[in-house]
C-alpha cells in the first residue's frame, strides 16, 4: 500500500468504497490515508454509542470537512448544535426515532 494508503479508492468512488468497507464483518474497519487512519463503524451498537449522548468524544475532523461537498450538510457530516438541529428534525421521519430518544 502507498503512503496515500487507500485515499485514491476512496476519492475516485467514494460511495463504492464505501459500500466494499462495509461489506467487511468487522464491526469497525481501519481506513489508512497517509498518516491518518478512519474508523467505519459497521456495527449498529457501536454507531448508537457514538451518536447518542457521546457526540462531544467523537470529532469528525478535517476529512468530513472535505467530504461534505460531496456528502452534503447533514447528520453524518455536521457536528456540535448544527448535528442536534438536523437530529430532532430528521426523527419524525425515522419512525419517530433515531437511536432512541435524543437527550437533552
Amino acid at each position: 500500500m502507498t503512503m496515500l494508503g487507500e485515499y485514491r479508492a476512496l476519492t475516485q468512488n467514494p460511495l463504492l468504497f464505501l459500500e466494499q468497507k462495509g461489506q467487511s464483518k468487522a464491526d469497525i474497519i481501519p481506513i489508512k490515508i497517509g498518516f491518518e487512519t478512519l474508523y467505519l463503524l459497521n456495527n449498529a451498537d457501536h454507531v448508537k454509542s457514538v451518536f447518542v449522548g457521546n457526540d462531544p468524544n467523537f470529532v469528525k475532523g478535517r476529512y468530513y470537512r472535505r467530504i461534505t461537498p460531496l456528502l452534503g450538510g447533514g447528520l453524518f457530516t455536521l457536528e456540535g448544535e448544527e448535528w442536534r438541529r438536523q437530529r430532532h428534525i430528521a426523527q419524525p421521519f425515522s419512525g419517530g426515532s433515531i437511536f432512541g430518544p435524543l437527550p437533552r
